[in-house]
């Protein structure tokens, strides 16, 4: 009910939330390093073991009642998710450093390191992770693939869109945005030395 209610009243703003949603963005972004360096078998089983396992796993989840909401409102019920997730990680770490490149083995430290932050603060604070994943895919698109800076307009589009929606408050969708700069520019600053 209250979810028709926001399509009703804002429906571009709940459109761009669920077309940016971090459902929709991670596993774009977790295949990215693969794309560039075109080792697409080794992602089938990353693919695997690094989102469908733990997003079966929050389904259960939500489904058992064991999280009360979609977006795991409660700090508590994010533990357990946060676990599975971290444990998924490590093992596609293992994986990717026994079986594909050095380029993205070393992307996925970066992504362990802005999931890793994301998780902690997200245990004591709140931070968009739409506005995180959104400005992660629009770093990794340029870097990449030197698709236009302009992308990164609709990162504040969708920031303004989770405020809105009253998800998030500015502090939130800021602090969404800039942990990816930061780390992505000591990322950069590091490989240059």
């Amino acid at each position: 009910m209250k979810i028709k209610k926001e399509i009703r009243k804002h429906p571009l703003s709940y459109g761009e939330s669920v077309i940016f949603s971090p459902q929709f963005l991670i596993p774009i972004i977790l295949f990215l390093p693969f794309l560039k360096e075109q080792h697409y078998r080794e992602f089938v089983i990353v693919f695997l073991v690094l989102f469908i396992l733990p997003f079966s796993f929050f389904v259960y989840q939500y489904k058992t009642k064991k999280i009360s909401n979609w977006d795991i409102s409660k700090r508590k019920e994010r533990v357990p998710v946060y676990l599975v997730g971290l444990v998924a990680f490590l093992f596609t770490l293992w994986y990717v450093y026994a079986y594909s490149t050095p380029f993205i083995f070393r992307e996925y430290l970066v992504f362990l390191a802005l999931g890793a932050a994301a998780a902690v603060i997200n245990l004591v604070f709140k931070i968009s992770v739409h506005a995180m994943s959104l400005m992660v895919l629009c770093i990794l698109l340029v870097a990449y693939f030197q698709i236009s800076i302009l992308i990164f307009l609709f990162v504040p589009i969708l920031g303004v869109s989770r405020i809105i929606l009253k998800r998030h408050k500015v502090h939130e969708v800021l602090l969404g945005i800039l942990v990816p700069s930061l780390c992505y520019a000591a990322v950069f600053m590091i490989q240059r030395v």
